[in-house]
This record gives C-alpha cells, sequence and structure tokens, in this order.
C-alpha cells in the first residue's frame, strides 16, 4: 500500500492535516471451497481544517474516511464521519469548548455477506451524534 501524510500551515490563519492510506486487502473466503481468497483495493483517510484567530479562537473541522472492507463472508460497506469544534478561552490558562461528533451521520454500519446457502444485508444504526460543551484548563508554565 501507499501512504500519504500532509501537515502545514496556510495564510490567514488555517492549517491542515491529511493523512491517506491506499492498499490492497485480500481476505479468506466462505463460498464452500477450500482455499478460495478474495482481494480488493481500498482506503483509509483522516484530516482536519482548522482556523486560528488572533485572539485565540480556534475552529476546526476534522473527518475520516474508511473504504469498503472484505470479510470471510462479504464486505462491509465504507463508512465516514465529520466533527466540529469550537475553543475560545477565558484566561490564560481556561477554555471553553464546544463539539460535535459524527455531524452527517455517517457511521451507520451496512455488511453483506454471501455464502452458498444464505446472502443477506445488515444495517447497524449508530446514533453517535454528541454535543460536548466543556472547560479546558492548562496546567503547568509551559509554552
Amino acid at each position: 500500500g501507499v501512504e500519504l501524510s500532509l501537515n502545514s500551515p496556510l495564510p490567514h490563519g488555517f492549517k491542515y492535516m491529511l493523512d491517506v492510506n491506499l492498499f490492497s486487502e485480500e481476505t479468506p473466503y466462505y463460498n464452500g471451497a477450500d482455499g478460495a481468497t478474495h482481494s480488493r483495493f481500498t482506503y483509509t483517510g483522516n484530516g482536519s481544517l482548522q482556523y486560528d484567530r488572533a485572539d485565540g479562537e480556534q475552529y476546526q473541522i476534522s473527518f475520516a474516511v474508511d473504504g469498503r472492507r472484505l470479510s470471510v463472508q462479504g464486505y462491509t460497506a465504507p463508512t465516514s464521519h465529520v466533527d466540529l469544534n469550537w475553543s475560545r478561552p477565558l484566561t490564560k490558562k481556561a477554555s471553553l469548548t464546544l463539539s460535535v461528533s459524527d455531524v452527517f451521520k455517517g457511521q451507520d454500519r451496512v455488511t453483506v455477506f454471501t455464502t452458498p446457502a444464505l446472502k443477506g444485508r445488515s444495517i447497524r444504526f449508530d446514533d453517535e451524534r454528541v454535543w460536548r460543551l466543556g472547560l479546558a484548563w492548562k496546567f503547568g508554565g509551559g509554552a
């Protein structure tokens, strides 16, 4: 496989991070015959874009994706999720934070299975959208 990682500041207070993995996978496959395998090209990745204001306030959008993955009796469909984060300093050591995870509800898991005797599809609905409001405190005197 191949991995690509990028991370850099951009003009006007922006910075980004991107990590992508492209690879081939092979797995045993149950089709009634011994030694059967199947393979495919797939991917994973994650990234973020962050904006830092001069007053210390931060905005961030991050994402992760997983491509179609093989299993012994079929495959699992691709998934993705997007998270949003905001942070505002209250003092030199305290910040107010707000985050929401899985904004577009992209983590529902679809599994397709195929055997000589049975074919099917299962869907697991993950309602993992979570809102968090927090107070972050910096300990120590580091930079």
